[in-house]
């Protein structure tokens, strides 16, 4: 894909080299912030650091990322997915991202070999977009708070935890407001938490924000058409991501080619989906088939 391939790009100019390690008796450690900026982009890594008591020997690993450039002002999200117990990882991978009380956000990311070939070791990372204006991105820039989001496989008990301090924090909300200001808005990057008028939304946030596989074209939907695609899911961005692909002109409704779509016929296929690659390729090898595309839809709504 175009966009990921230039997101890419701009990761390798703004990689920060490190090498990586195993360490067992380190004397210190944490995690450093370190925030990079320009017109053309902006970059911000967490990297995990140890040094050892009487030895110049320092082991970094780096364990998140988050970069916007002009042409794509959505953060792009790469983390370290660690599993424990050798659970297996896929070129694709449902993740969770914990948040406070036992919420959680589900994304679906993507293996992102080139990360892994910044960070100088073999270890897996994943990436894929969130919103400025995530309910991750207000836990990490909160000053004050004692709750450190948690990035992992789903499910899964390893990942990242994302341990970061005040200062750190000064640096999230810099990289926050200069992707908003590539894409003309402004970032909620209160030092305090907001206060919200109801509960978080992630799924209604990504699906109102840029659709990176139409050109970062914005539509701001209706509520109704916000329930037809999240149903009860709103801390999950998945459902939003297929409603992305299905009426970005690139899925095909009958056999003829046709694309575009309806967006209550789009948000039927992919009503609190989990998985939309699968769902979607349901739907088009069912059309493939010769059914009608509601009759695919009622077929394909039984796949994640």
């Amino acid at each position: 894909m175009a966009i990921k391939n230039s997101l890419r790009a701009v990761a390798l100019a703004l990689a920060i080299c490190i090498s990586a390690a195993p360490n067992s008796h380190a004397s210190s450690f944490g995690i450093q912030w370190v925030y990079f900026s320009s017109s053309d982009g902006a970059r911000i890594s967490a990297i995990w650091t140890a040094s050892f008591l009487g030895s110049d020997e320092v082991t970094r690993r780096h364990v998140f990322s988050a970069l916007c450039n002009p042409q794509q002002p959505t953060p792009y999200v790469t983390a370290l997915i660690d599993p424990r117990g050798g659970s297996p990882l896929h070129p694709s991978q449902n993740l969770k991202i914990r948040l406070e009380d036992g919420n959680h956000i589900f994304v679906a990311g993507d293996i992102d070999r080139i990360a892994s070939a910044n960070a100088g070791d073999n270890l897996p990372r994943y990436s894929f977009f969130l919103p400025a204006t995530s309910p991750f991105f207000r836990a990490l820039t909160n000053d004050g708070s004692r709750f450190y989001p948690k990035i992992d496989s789903d499910p899964g008990d390893g990942g990242t935890r994302l341990v970061i301090n005040n200062s750190d924090r000064q640096k999230l909300r810099d990289f926050l407001n200069h992707c908003a200001s590539f894409a003309g808005t402004t970032a909620n990057t209160a030092q305090e938490p907001a206060q919200q008028p109801e509960r978080p939304h992630a799924c209604r946030d990504f699906l109102n924000g840029p659709n990176s596989y139409a050109g970062n074209s914005v539509r701001i939907h209706a509520p109704e058409i916000v329930d037809a695609v999240c149903g009860n899911l709103r801390m999950d961005v998945r459902p939003a991501v297929c409603m992305h692909i299905v009426t970005s002109g690139n899925v095909a409704w009958n056999q003829t080619g046709a694309s575009q779509w309806e967006d209550a016929n789009a948000a039927s296929l992919c009503y609190q989906s989990q998985n939309p690659g699968l769902r979607i390729d349901c739907f088009l090898r069912e059309v493939k088939r010769g059914n009608e595309w509601y009759v695919a839809v009622n077929i394909c709504n039984q796949v994640n």
